[in-house]
């Protein structure tokens, strides 16, 4: 994830902290009939269209920021049984690097939903990265995830775009499908665009890394969910493509004490999901950014991974 600090102010809809859980509103109200889902399997289900809910893993060296195995035990023990979804992040992949030699996915279970990205590599080597990962495990796959803070000229976007030819015919010919991972901000922003990193017939679907920034209003507030993925949604219907929402987050705002308003915030965003059958996986960014400061803290306490996952 890469916030970046200078993107343009808009007028957002949001969703106010007033002090007490029953006063946290939003401008679309959720049914009776948005139920949360709730898991009754340690299974993993084999549809590719059931929709899923789980956390980013990755590898971090900052103390306290979350390493990928301090976070999945959280999550395991939270839910009571192995995600069924999961977000990672990989550099280059060279020759000869394999599911079975890659940590945080060597123990997965099988019928995971995995979404991975990743800087670069031979065409050769990723086709077989793929291929080497359990039967029975969906993978999308990604080429540099939010590439707005890198390809920000036209020539660099066309490039871009470019490589996405490139690889799409390894991701797919690996059994996964391409995925386009972009800032929620570009689903709906006039200077940066989603179609500048478009390549349609190279991706199969969209990735979007939406966070709520509503710590950064004055009053700090949660955003609706409902106006943060309405961007997503239009693109989904212009597009015609498949989507999923494989970053999303909000520290606690300041005023609302244990975060108990930002679990109910999220049962909102988990409930808005489920209603309208929109993202096939909703990942949370569970750890804490320190870079660039200043620092903000994503992780999840045992209630809210409830809330965003539906088993609670």
């Amino acid at each position: 994830m890469n916030h970046r600090l200078l993107r343009p102010k808009r007028i957002i809809a949001v969703t106010a902290f007033t002090g007490i859980v029953g006063a946290v509103i939003g401008a679309v109200a959720i049914a009776p009939t948005g139920a949360t889902e709730k898991s009754t399997s340690s299974g993993c289900s084999t549809s590719t269209l059931d929709a899923r809910y789980g956390s980013t893993l990755r590898v971090l060296s900052s103390p306290g920021s979350g390493n990928w195995s301090q976070v999945e035990t959280k999550w395991v023990a939270a839910i009571g049984h192995p995600m069924c979804t999961t977000r990672v992040y990989l550099g280059t992949i060279g020759a000869g690097k394999t599911w079975a030699k890659t940590d945080m996915l060597a123990h997965q279970p099988a019928n995971q939903r995995v979404i991975f990205s990743f800087r670069g590599g031979n065409a050769a080597d990723i086709t077989a990265f793929e291929r080497s990962r359990p039967a029975g495990t969906q993978c999308y796959g990604s080429f540099w995830h939010e590439p707005e803070n890198t390809y920000k000229t036209p020539t660099q976007q066309a490039q871009y775009r470019a490589k996405w030819g490139q690889y799409a015919p390894a991701i797919r010919a690996g059994g996964c499908k391409t995925i386009l991972i972009l800032e929620g901000y570009t689903s709906t922003d006039k200077q940066w665009h989603w179609e500048d990193y478009y390549n349609a017939g190279a991706i199969d679907s969209f990735g979007w890394d939406v966070y709520s920034y509503g710590w950064e209003d004055k009053p700090p507030v949660y955003r609706d969910p409902a106006t943060l993925l309405a961007g997503p949604q239009h693109v989904a219907r212009v597009t015609g493509k498949h989507w999923g929402v494989t970053e999303a987050g909000s520290p606690v705002i300041p005023g609302d004490g244990y975060g108990v308003a930002r679990v109910a915030w999220i049962k909102r965003y988990h409930q808005l999901l489920v209603q309208t059958h929109a993202s096939l996986f909703s990942i949370w960014n569970d750890y804490i950014r320190y870079s660039p400061p200043p620092t903000v803290n994503y992780t999840a306490g045992t209630d809210m991974i409830h809330a965003w996952t539906g088993t609670g």
